[in-house]
């Protein structure tokens, strides 16, 4: 099989745990896969660290950055969020983390 694999990584405000989420999905052995990331309007730091790590990671990524000024976290958008980057997969197959 080397069908492609989106995984779909909704996020808000996870600072340093970004880091662990995405290394985990960098160092899969399967290699076509595709990362989007979709920032629930973070005020931390959390799409610079991202970005830090996946601009050298060799895996393919999209950043989705949805913007709500009334933005209460990220269990009030979770729905919203995956189905935007649903929207954006190109993987014959959608895999789901939590950041």
């Amino acid at each position: 099989m080397n069908d492609l694999i989106s995984v779909i990584i909704p996020f808000y405000n996870t600072g340093e745990r970004i880091i662990n989420t995405l290394e985990c999905v960098i160092n899969q052995d399967y290699d076509n896969i595709e990362i989007i990331l979709v920032d629930d309007s973070s005020s931390d730091n959390t799409l610079e660290l991202a970005q830090g790590v996946l601009k050298n990671s060799g895996r393919t990524y999209k950043i989705i950055e949805f913007k709500d000024p009334h933005n209460t976290g990220i269990s009030r958008f979770i729905g919203a969020l995956r189905n935007k980057g649903f929207a954006a997969a190109n993987g014959k197959y959608i895999a789901f983390i939590d950041s």
